[in-house]
């Protein structure tokens, strides 16, 4: 083989390496941002869900907070009736009566 054949072949070659090289390179570059795309997207919707979740959350606790105090109130009702119906027992007077009424008609009311 004479030398300016051999030449253009290492230089056909190191071109060829050069290109693949280039294509790999550029190929990975790509790749890498898609990746990044990638995760933007994924953590702009992980933090809107971590947003409605806390909102979620937040509600449940303020409804949970509105049946506790429901509660003591409908319990604090039930304890007054309570009270009258034995303050009637013991000393049955009209006004014993009227307060015993009035105070049995609003649990009556509430769990109807």
């Amino acid at each position: 083989m004479k030398k300016p054949e051999l030449q253009w072949i290492v230089i056909i070659a190191i071109g060829v390496l050069t290109g693949n090289a280039m294509s790999f390179g550029v190929k990975e570059l790509y790749n890498q941002w898609q990746l990044k795309k990638l995760i933007i997207t994924t953590n702009s919707i992980i933090a809107k869900n971590n947003e409605k979740s806390l909102k979620l959350k937040e509600e449940s606790l303020k409804i949970k907070r509105e049946q506790r105090k429901n509660k003591e109130i409908n319990n604090q009702l039930k304890s007054t009736c309570t009270f009258w119906k034995q303050q009637v027992i013991n000393e049955n007077t009209e006004t014993n009566r009227k307060y015993r009424d009035m105070a049995c008609a609003k649990v009556n009311q509430i769990f109807r």
